[in-house]
């Protein structure tokens, strides 16, 4: 549980959290006043993908304690046989 509360936690945070500053640097580099609607879609893909690709490896952390766990579970199995 808790690995996959650390992967939505840390995605969400640095998607949010990423947002507001890649708006504005797309903002500031096409040199509008006003956010365009292209802007945000930009802004928002990029934090996305920066979110991503920081909170998969979390992801997969989580995959592999299951693995592990199953495994475990089927040795004990094959033990009391």
């Amino acid at each position: 549980m808790f690995p996959s509360l650390l992967r939505e936690g840390s995605y969400s945070t640095l998607r949010m959290g990423f947002y507001e500053p890649f708006r504005n640097y797309i903002s500031n580099v096409t040199g509008s006043k006003e956010t365009s609607l292209l802007s945000k879609i930009l802004a928002g893909a990029g934090s996305g993908a920066v979110g991503a690709a920081i909170a998969n490896p979390t992801g997969s952390i989580e995959l592999f304690k299951i693995i592990n766990y199953h495994n475990l579970k089927i040795e004990k199995k094959k033990k009391k046989i």
